[in-house]
């Protein structure tokens, strides 16, 4: 019977077992979380304290390359050193925070040593020799070496300087001094102990005597003068740079490991929490390297370093102790009330998961997102065009490297100044109302406007304004160009422009006003010659009727050119006027034929006019001129013994196709763009042959395009050209024909 009331229950103990099983996943996976979560700030921890490091570190070498390259070696005295060092101080304030002093090393060959030795007892009147590490912390006489580069000149000045102490002579200063030689670039040591002070990085810089190049081994290279030498506070720099960028938050243990130092010299930098600017000697290098860590590599003075960050216990515990606790809570309780609602349960556990998968795809867009937001600001930095951002009162806020170079200021001095300061166009007394006006208009504007650069030089730019908000506040971002070459394209492109507008129209005229000058004496020749040839006031010699024959067709043929030249002229100046009506398509074939019959005889040619039922919208005598002009040209450029195709049918979008195929000497393409043009001629040798003024063609081209038609060219050298004529479907009388497809094949060439 008890057996029998335990089974009773059985879906409310299942439904407890599987909510139980359910809770325990619940807990596992939200500490799961919490540990990503920990691990995913930490990480980005790491990264952007490395981050802060490398760009301030950059700047520091970029500026201490700089100095070297403009260092003053010929002639020094000490007193225009501690001027040069004074001045390189006072020109940085990110050099003060973590170097001490500068030294002067100039390099000595052994040739040189005597003298220089006593050069320099002369000067400071007192006994002076070059010195060497002993490696027990003393100094001897320097042996005989190749080069020497002994400390010259130190400034500010230092108790215990080693004057004369060759820099080379120990081993770590002599492999970071050989690096700096062979690149030209400041190269760090690890931290050293010194002859005098406490114990600093020292960065060296070469100097050349072209100004900093690097040296060359052997053919005419320039050799090194000598070494600046920085003495770096490293611990130092670092806590300066994390004081300007944010404080290391609290509970967080961050050290910084220079990775090229032995085993158990790395550490440089701890800060331990709770316990900024503790020193090195304090903290043991294996603390750094107990899990949980994260670390992120930067580079500097051509050494790699790490920034390491780990969580202190009581950081762990806040974040980790408790997570996944009130799942398991939540999960037993709800278990315990809704046995019976076992659906609901699964449903809910659900959603928790889907939550926390949309949880980490957030995440993931959020780390996209600023990396976008970092190559963004890089690639406003690399713009050719500038960009200012200006606030409610008219100041500049934010700006790119090119609206220094348009202006010729510095970042700093345009963040001091307002846009009254660099545009002359704008009144403060005008500036409530020009801000409203940008704010209401919703989109960018763009005009053109003036800017004044530091040496009051007047710029025009091209000028996009565009209001937007943000946090609440009102902001204008302004991109600009400098708009002076453009002006100048302009203005010269305007008189061309009115040169080539002059020349046309007098072009026009000229051929309008010759039109009856020509035609006429041309009519006179024309209608004699015709008379003459006729015999019409008594009989003629055969040579003389010959010649009269060769007038006539002399003087309708100057006739055409002339009447191509005004038809021409006529399109250009868009005077020719079409007088549509419906053409049969036959018509025309026809008539073109009957003009080019005797002369494709003459020349052995066959022509093949296929029939048509087809009728064009359109100005009959212009269709007639443009296929005769077509077939002419055809029927020239085809040997003997060749054919001349001239077919029209329909094609998919009801448009008419005439098309014109020969099988004569063809053209490349080269040749069929230089056709089209104006007067254009394939070969000069071709035009003696054939004959010819180069018009036919183009002048077709235009009177096609006048009825808003297309002309297309095929050809090939050897092989013949096929020239197709497609008028548009408005112009189109629909007959029994095939695709043009169809035709195009059929015409072929041989």
């Amino acid at each position: 019977m008890r057996l029998i009331g335990i089974r009773r229950f059985w879906p409310a103990i299942l439904a407890a077992c599987l909510g139980i099983a359910v809770s325990l996943a619940a807990f596992d996976y939200a500490r799961t979380m919490a540990h990503r979560s920990l691990a995913a700030d930490l990480r980005v921890q790491a990264e952007s304290r490395a981050r802060d490091l490398q760009e301030v570190l950059s700047r520091y070498e970029g500026m201490v390359e700089g100095f070297a390259a403009a260092f003053p070696y010929e002639g020094l005295t000490g007193e225009r050193f501690r001027a040069y060092v004074d001045g390189v101080f006072l020109a940085s304030s990110m050099l003060r925070s973590g170097f001490q002093s500068l030294s002067w090393a100039p390099r000595v060959t052994d040739r040189d040593r005597p003298e220089f030795e006593a050069k320099i007892a002369a000067e400071s009147g007192q006994p002076f020799t070059l010195l060497e590490d002993t490696g027990d912390e003393t100094l001897r006489v320097a042996a005989h070496r190749a080069e020497y580069y002994p400390i010259r000149f130190v400034a500010p000045p230092r108790p215990n300087v080693p004057f004369g102490f060759d820099l080379a002579s120990e081993t770590v200063r002599a492999v970071a001094i050989r690096h700096a030689l062979s690149t030209g670039a400041a190269t760090a040591t690890p931290v050293l102990h010194l002859h005098s002070g406490l114990d600093n990085t020292l960065l060296f810089v070469p100097v050349f005597t072209n100004g900093g190049a690097l040296a060359h081994d052997g053919t005419g290279g320039n050799a090194p003068v000598g070494i600046l030498s920085f003495r770096l506070s490293i611990s130092a720099a670092i806590d300066a740079i994390i004081g300007t960028f944010q404080p290391v938050p609290e509970g967080l243990d961050m050290f910084v490991l220079d990775d090229s130092s032995p085993q158990g010299h790395r550490l440089i930098y701890p800060h331990p929490a709770g316990r900024p600017g503790a020193g090195a000697a304090s903290t043991d290098e294996a603390v750094t390297m107990v899990e949980p860590f994260w670390g992120s590599s930067f580079r500097f003075g051509e050494r790699d370093w790490t920034v390491i960050v780990r969580p202190t216990a009581q950081l762990l515990a806040q974040r980790l102790d408790w997570a996944g606790w009130y799942e398991l809570g939540v999960g037993l309780f709800l278990t315990g009330l809704l046995v019976l609602h076992l659906a609901a349960s699964r449903l809910r556990a659900d959603r928790l998961r889907e939550l926390a998968q949309t949880l980490q795809r957030e995440a993931a867009v959020r780390r996209s997102t600023e990396d976008d937001l970092r190559l963004t600001q890089m690639a406003m930095d690399r713009s050719s065009e500038g960009l200012l951002m200006l606030d409610r009162d008219g100041r500049l806020f934010q700006l790119n490297d090119a609206v220094c170079r348009q202006l010729g200021y510095t970042r700093e001095e345009l963040l001091q100044l307002t846009v009254f300061d660099i545009n002359p166009t704008v009144d403060r007394a005008v500036w409530d109302e020009r801000w409203e006006f940008h704010k209401n208009l919703g989109n960018a504007e763009s005009f053109e406007s003036t800017r004044q650069a530091k040496d009051g030089t007047s710029i025009p730019v091209d000028l996009t304004v565009n209001y937007f908000e943000f946090n609440g506040a009102g902001y204008l971002f302004t991109v600009s160009r400098d708009a002076t070459a453009r002006r100048a394209i302009e203005k010269e492109l305007r008189t061309m422009r009115d040169q080539a507008e002059t020349a046309s129209q007098a072009k026009s005229q000229f051929l309008a006003n010759m039109s009856h000058e020509l035609r006429t004496p041309l009519n006179a020749i024309i209608g004699f010659s015709e008379v003459i040839s006729s015999a019409l006031f008594g009989p003629l010699d055969a040579r003389y009727r010959d010649y009269a024959n060769d007038i006539h067709g002399s003087g309708h043929h100057l006739l055409r050119i002339i009447n191509d030249l005004l038809d021409l002229s006529k399109i250009e100046a868009g005077r020719l006027e079409l007088h549509d009506a419906p053409v049969p398509v036959a018509a025309i074939f026809e008539g073109c034929r009957r003009m080019v019959a005797d002369r494709a005889t003459a020349g052995g040619i066959a022509l093949d006019f296929r029939p048509t039922s087809l009728a064009i919208s359109g100005d009959e005598l212009r269709l007639q001129q443009v296929l005769l002009n077509l077939t002419s040209n055809a029927v020239k450029f085809t040997p003997s013994g060749g054919r001349v195709t001239v077919a029209a049918t329909l094609n998919a979008a009801d448009e008419v196709v005439i098309s014109v195929a020969d099988t004569g000497i063809g053209m490349s393409p080269e040749e069929i763009q230089l056709a089209l043009q104006a007067f254009g001629q394939v070969d000069s040798a071709l035009s003696r042959t054939h004959g010819g003024t180069g018009l036919g063609l183009p002048l077709a081209v235009r009177l096609v395009e006048l009825h808003g038609g297309r002309i297309g060219i095929e050809s090939e050298p050897g092989k013949g050209t096929t020239i197709i004529v497609t008028f548009p479907a408005d112009r189109t009388s629909r007959g029994d024909e095939t695709p043009a497809d169809a035709l195009v094949s059929s015409a072929g060439r041989a």
